[in-house]
């Protein structure tokens, strides 16, 4: 858990004021997400997620917040809408990998993908996204065509959130050796703020 801390800390010098942190626990309620015997990625992360938020209360450089605190189901355009109302400055989604090979391990961070962005609009990452409930128009914007100037300006804030969740994600590897890539994940993609999706790791088949 210290090295989130660190993390975070060490990003507080692009930041003027408390930064607002929204952590999201993946998965949750109906969506189990990947499984090694009684263990489950949903209540995995967001045992991560709870320790992850009571340690950053303590210090008030960090004002925060969880998409979900119980086991409950939660849309991908639900967690991105919270992002948005709470103002948050970086989104970290907490997920678990699965492999059937044990010699596979270490941690994954994902920030925004660098596509076009008219074939973004249009992509949605593996199974991540196929959580989509109701459309709202959070999720519309995945169906509407942005015109030329709003492609333009939403390009530009996009460039800026790939570069600010980049630094994000390499001030953490600096503590906590791991990979980082990127992928178009609805949360990702479709956040205003500075976003990472972090596998902290392999859940291994049971025996």
């Amino acid at each position: 858990m210290r090295v989130f801390i660190f993390f975070l800390i060490g990003f507080l010098s692009f930041q003027a004021g408390a930064l607002r942190v929204l952590v999201d626990p993946g998965h949750g309620g109906i969506d189990r997400g990947a499984s090694s015997g009684s263990i489950h990625e949903s209540h995995l992360v967001l045992q991560i997620a709870r320790e992850l938020s009571n340690q950053l209360t303590r210090d008030p450089q960090f004002q925060v917040s969880m998409t979900r605190d119980s086991d409950r189901t939660l849309s991908l355009p639900d967690r991105v809408r919270k992002a948005e109302e709470f103002s948050a400055d970086i989104l970290i989604s907490l997920h678990a990998n699965s492999a059937p090979d044990r010699k596979i391990q270490g941690m994954e961070v994902y920030f925004q993908n660098q596509m076009p962005l008219a074939e973004e609009n249009y992509y949605l990452a593996n199974v991540e996204n196929q959580i989509l409930v109701t459309p709202n128009k959070y999720s519309s914007r995945l169906l509407s065509k942005l015109s030329d100037l709003n492609e333009i300006v939403a390009d530009l804030e996009r460039q800026g959130r790939i570069k600010l969740s980049l630094s994000f994600a390499e001030i953490l590897r600096g503590s906590w050796p791991g990979s980082i890539k990127q992928a178009p994940f609805f949360v990702l993609n479709q956040s205003k703020s500075a976003a990472i999706l972090i596998e902290v790791g392999f859940l291994k088949p049971s025996d």
